[in-house]
């Protein structure tokens, strides 16, 4: 769409950034003297744009208006030694630019497009404004004791903002709420709690950057590395996923990265991953290797193991593996169970049968995810179980 903004103000900045072999004085008057008509004009088409049009064709007229504001006002402000004698008609233009973009944001801000970046007039304070804000954040992770790692993923990720040459407006906006959020957290949090709250914080605003997922892996598997016993090392991976699981059931549209996944999806995919080689190790599956002769080269082949055998004897139960799960639940809830949860349905999933299993084993991921989704029905048919035995215990016993 053609506007003052795109055809006369374009050749007025252009001339402006050559200086004053472009422009004479009485031509600098001229562009002085039209300048209240041509803001009057873009005033009075934004207004027709917003009104008059369909939300959706009014969005991308005036996301284009914001779009050559932006790069107008950037181009001014790459201007260097500007002629005493155009001082007033720079200013003049500058001073337009800033209205038109203030009032796209400001009477259009439904419309206005946050995945823009920002002009250097609003990204350069704001810059400056969160590195004051970085330094009173660090010092209070400090103080509390943060984690080094946590305190190092934090700085990393501001400086994807803070140290960068342009910054769209939801990635400023963005940051600057979350330093807002973790410096209110280093104020009311205990010291004992500051690295629980900040890891919690960071996972629910979705920081889906690269780094914060290597913070996870990294930390993940040096924890797995001082476990030795496989059970443990399932153990912690369960009570990762279901710390990830539980947050990712929060559904929401808050995002740093735009073009990454959800970082929960991210963590719970590595998790799934780790499951399945520590199950590789429970169970080895090269039993030797021998070698076949493909032409002249000679290539080792794993000879595989058989699946490791169910055992001789496994309990069969009557009812569902849902009723299975919420009855041992309420068995550790009442302490009439001590011990690891996870252990327990490693356990279980070995040992019991469920109706129309077959020979098939049970999943222990799956006992534990059926402990965190008991439904209304499934407490009906345990309550129904509980009864009958209750009953017998009179009979037998009053």
């Amino acid at each position: 769409m053609k506007t003052d903004l795109t055809t006369k103000i374009p050749v007025l900045v252009e001339e402006l950034a050559q200086g004053k072999q472009a422009l004479s004085e009485a031509k600098a008057e001229n562009w002085l003297e039209e300048m209240p008509a041509i803001k009057e004009e873009l005033f009075t088409v934004m207004s027709m744009l917003y009104w008059r049009l369909k939300p959706v064709l009014a969005e991308r007229h005036l996301n284009q208006i914001q779009t050559e504001c932006s790069r107008l006002l950037d181009r001014l402000d790459s201007c260097t030694n500007i002629a005493p004698r155009l001082q007033a008609l720079y200013d003049a233009t500058y001073a337009l630019l800033v209205d038109v973009f203030e009032c796209l944001q400001e009477r259009y801000g439904k419309l206005f497009n946050f995945n823009a970046y920002m002009p250097g007039f609003i990204f350069k304070p704001k810059v400056e404004h969160m590195n004051q804000q970085t330094n009173l954040l660090l010092a209070g992770l400090k103080k509390k004791y943060a984690e080094l790692a946590l305190q190092n993923l934090i700085v990393k990720s501001i400086q994807k903002v803070s140290a960068a040459s342009r910054c769209t407006f939801h990635k400023m906006m963005y940051m600057e709420d979350s330093i807002v959020t973790m410096l209110q957290i280093c104020e009311d949090s205990e010291r004992e709690n500051i690295n629980a709250l900040i890891k919690e914080h960071l996972l629910v605003v979705n920081l889906n950057t690269e780094d914060h997922i290597k913070y996870y892996v990294k930390k993940i598997t040096a924890e797995l590395e001082n476990l030795p016993d496989v059970d443990d090392q399932y153990q912690l991976l369960y009570n990762y996923e279901d710390q990830f699981y539980r947050r990712h059931k929060r559904k929401g549209s808050v995002f740093f990265e735009s073009r990454n996944r959800n970082i929960l999806k991210t963590l719970k995919d590595y998790l799934t991953s780790r499951m399945r080689e520590v199950g590789c190790r429970q169970r080895p599956v090269i039993a030797s290797l021998s070698t076949v002769k493909a032409g002249n080269v000679v290539v080792p082949v794993a000879t595989p193991l058989a699946a490791a055998p169910a055992p001789e004897y496994r309990v069969k139960v009557s009812f569902s593996a849902d009723v299975l799960v919420y009855f041992l639940q309420l068995l550790i809830k009442t302490g009439a169970i001590i011990g690891s949860k996870a252990k327990l349905m490693l356990y279980v999933a070995k040992c019991v049968e469920t109706p129309g299993i077959g020979e098939a084993l049970l999943s222990p991921k799956s006992l534990e995810r059926k402990s965190t989704q008991v439904v209304r029905n499934t407490a009906m048919q345990l309550r129904a179980l509980l009864m009958k035995m209750l009953k017998l215990i009179d009979e037998e016993f009053s």
